[in-house]
């Protein structure tokens, strides 16, 4: 089964994985809800979501590109974005997917519904962090400046989420190089919106994110 022909069914089982790896995660590391969290057990729940995602990313590209390292009857260009320039290789445009998989397992884990997932904050820093780390820092930037303004962590916090679709929608149209992270482009961008949309989607039911004054 190494042909080309089985590579969507191979996306799809490691999307599948991801999300299956995340909840398993998250289910492993999450907080007894009878006692106060500490500091050390937070920052290992930290420590692991990110390290999934970022090693379940780093798989995915690997398998696909061993299974598919590109020949005559195999387009190595994702499907999504195969009409740009800017289109990414099918085994980078795999990895950007499987890993936001992950996410969404440690943000929605089974078979609690969702009932104890995380912010998902781990996870998503760590694939920014991989392929696209100037968005990381401007929305960190943009989340700072938004919460110094409004004295509202809630507010900052949505505006971030926001500006990380916007920024790499933005680095895309200017067409800019920056040499680190991948090509930012139409499927970036779609990647982007729908990592913000599940941050927006978690942060919207957390009742805990409060005002600072």
């Amino acid at each position: 089964m190494r042909h080309a022909n089985f590579i969507t069914l191979y996306v799809g089982l490691w999307i599948l994985g991801g999300y299956i790896v995340g909840s398993l995660a998250r289910n492993w590391v999450r907080p007894d809800p009878d006692r106060a969290e500490s500091g050390e057990s937070a920052i290992r729940q930290l420590v692991v979501e990110g390290l999934v995602a970022a090693i379940w990313a780093a798989l995915t590209y690997a398998f696909i590109d061993a299974v598919a390292p590109g020949t005559d009857d195999f387009r190595n260009t994702s499907a999504i974005g195969f009409l740009s320039a800017k289109a990414l290789t099918v085994w980078e445009s795999a990895a950007l997917w499987s890993g936001l998989a992950t996410v969404l397992g440690s943000v929605a884990p089974f078979p609690s519904r969702g009932r104890f997932g995380s912010h998902g904050l781990a996870g998503a820093t760590a694939l920014l962090v991989a392929y696209s780390p100037i968005t990381l820092l401007i929305s960190a930037a943009v989340v700072f400046a938004a919460t110094n303004m409004t004295r509202s962590l809630r507010t900052g916090l949505l505006v971030g989420y926001l500006s990380i679709a916007g920024t790499e929608w933005v680095l895309s149209m200017t067409r800019i190089r920056l040499g680190i992270g991948l090509i930012n482009g139409p499927e970036t961008s779609l990647w982007a919106a729908g990592l913000a949309a599940l941050l927006i989607a978690r942060w919207s039911h957390d009742s805990s994110i409060n005002s600072l004054d």
